[in-house]
This record gives C-alpha cells, structure tokens and sequence, in this order.
C-alpha cells in the first residue's frame, strides 16, 4: 500500500537541514512543483507542526518525524522521505515540548480521509523494526530504499 504514495523524486537521501522549518518549506516546494499539493500547503503544514508535534523516539538509534496537514490541502497522495546527513530537532508528539533529534522524516500528504489510518499503521510496522530503520537510513539509493518499504509490505 505504501508503495502506491512513493514517487522517487520525492526522496532525499543524505540531506542537511538547519531546522524542521527549513525542511518542511523545501519539501513543500518540491511537492509544489511536481503537482501534488497546493499552495496552502506549506502554511498548514508548519501550523499543525507548531500546534501538533510529530516527533517520535523509536528506542533504538534513530528516530522519526511524520509531519502532516489536512487533505485539503492535497492535490495527489504521495510520501516524501527525507533521510537526513545530521538529525534535525522536531518537537516531541508526546509532550508536544521536548526536543527530539530526528533522523528521518516522512511527510505524509494523502487527499482521502480513509487512507490516513492505513498509511499510519503500514508506517508503524516500519518504524517498529530498528533494522529496517537503519537500512533506510543506510540507504545509498533511492530505488533501493523504495524496495525495502515494498518488500516490508509483502511480509
């Protein structure tokens, strides 16, 4: 199912951001400009960032930020994976206060309210196995970080 939201321009591996800000704004206009979202977008992303945060400690080495807003928002459901060089701080979604290094990030953008849940249980199972974790974070390639989510799925 996850396969279905990922398009390999929207992958980056080995970036470098200076806040979640400037990563989410880069990720906005990068969905911006392959047609996936509109322009409201970026503005709706930070706030619920701000008000909701989407920090997650996984307890191994790594740990995730799924940023995400309204599907109106959305033009075309897509996933885009940043996996960062050096962690960027997000908020933590469980006190909405802490600080939490995060390593990789999966910006969810889907335009169909029944899709959000699925997508967020098919992205829990990935985040409940450290060592597919760190093959992504390890990953060299963009297609080859598409086929371990594929072959997860297929488990």
């Amino acid at each position: 199912m996850l396969n279905n939201f990922l398009d390999n321009r929207c992958i980056e591996l080995k970036s470098n951001y200076d806040s979640y800000e400037d990563l989410i704004t880069n990720v906005s206009r990068e969905l911006l400009k392959y047609g996936y979202v509109k322009e409201s977008f970026l503005e709706n992303i930070l706030g619920r960032e701000k008000q909701y945060p989407t920090g997650f400690e996984l307890g191994g080495k790594y740990n995730i930020a799924i940023p995400h807003t309204d599907m109106e928002n959305v033009l075309k459901p897509v996933i885009y994976i940043v996996v960062l060089d050096r962690p960027v701080m997000f908020k933590s979604a469980e006190d909405g206060k802490s600080d939490i290094s995060v390593d990789i990030v999966f910006v969810i953008s889907l335009n169909e309210k029944d899709k959000h849940i699925v997508v967020l249980e098919e992205l829990m199972k990935i985040f409940s196995k450290n060592d597919l974790i760190e093959k992504i974070k390890n990953s060299e390639d963009k297609d080859e970080l598409i086929r371990l989510i594929y072959e997860e799925e297929k488990k």
